[in-house]
């Protein structure tokens, strides 16, 4: 759509003004006016982008994971408009161009006053494409879009920097929304920590009522014809109860 101040004929039923909101919310060029310029650094990216833009180092590589794909899009969007060089590894990529894309985030060039020109300041990492043997220790810095449903994940992640071969402190922050699931999940983790592996209560909440028909009696009598959810199943279940606020 040719989304701007002066409307679109296919969007004629919405006001023009709430379409010029729109696009400038979004960051959308205005395609009628060619005087529009690359919008400024931040400028109507969300809360946490803004932050993240911030904290990226100048001076430095750096690593982003994100348990998205759409996500991992959406940084690689905005890094190209604000003029930020990046690689980036995702799930079902090929192998020759992911080892292509780390090789040339870990490449620079030093120029005869000593000053560092990298080839990709940023390495943008979907969770699940950093394989046990990727190796990430040119960086220091890691930053997660968002906390991953699965702490073993983050933890693995991390070890992608934190390895041997590190001589530099490795510094990790991860952003979340307040008052949302990422919070909860958080706050998950907390009382899990909590509880303690040897006061955690595994509660068993049943969806529906089964009927077993005619075999209802010889089934009790057997005892062994009905599968309880083992530990880790209703693990998860209980966990997303709690993210959605039903437990």
């Amino acid at each position: 759509f040719h989304v701007s101040q002066r409307g679109d004929p296919q969007l004629s039923a919405i006001p023009k003004d709430l379409i010029a909101f729109f696009r400038a919310a979004t960051c959308m060029v205005d395609v009628n006016n060619q005087a529009n310029v690359v919008p400024t650094l931040g400028h109507g990216y969300s809360s946490k982008i803004q932050a993240l833009l911030r904290d990226i180092p100048k001076d430095e590589r750096s690593v982003i994971f994100t348990s998205s794909i759409t996500a991992l899009t959406h940084l690689m969007t905005i890094f190209k408009a604000c003029g930020i060089t990046y690689r980036a590894l995702y799930t079902r990529q090929n192998s020759s161009a992911a080892e292509k894309a780390v090789e040339t985030w870990k490449q620079s060039i030093i120029d005869e006053e000593g000053n560092v020109t990298f080839s990709a300041r940023v390495l943008i990492v979907q969770a699940g494409a950093a394989a046990s043997g990727l190796t990430l220790t040119a960086a220091c810095k890691m930053f997660f879009l968002e906390p991953f449903v699965r702490q073993e994940e983050e933890l693995q992640a991390f070890a992608r920097c934190h390895r041997f071969g590190q001589v530099n402190p490795v510094h990790v922050k991860v952003y979340f929304s307040p008052v949302s699931v990422e919070s909860r999940l958080l706050e998950w983790r907390k009382l899990a920590e909590s509880a303690g592996p040897q006061d955690t209560r595994v509660v068993y909440t049943d969806f529906m009522d089964v009927d077993y028909g005619d075999n209802n009696n010889d089934e009790k009598e057997s005892g062994n014809d009905v599968d309880e959810p083992s530990g880790e199943d209703s693990d998860d279940v209980n966990q997303t109860l709690f993210l959605l606020g039903l437990n």
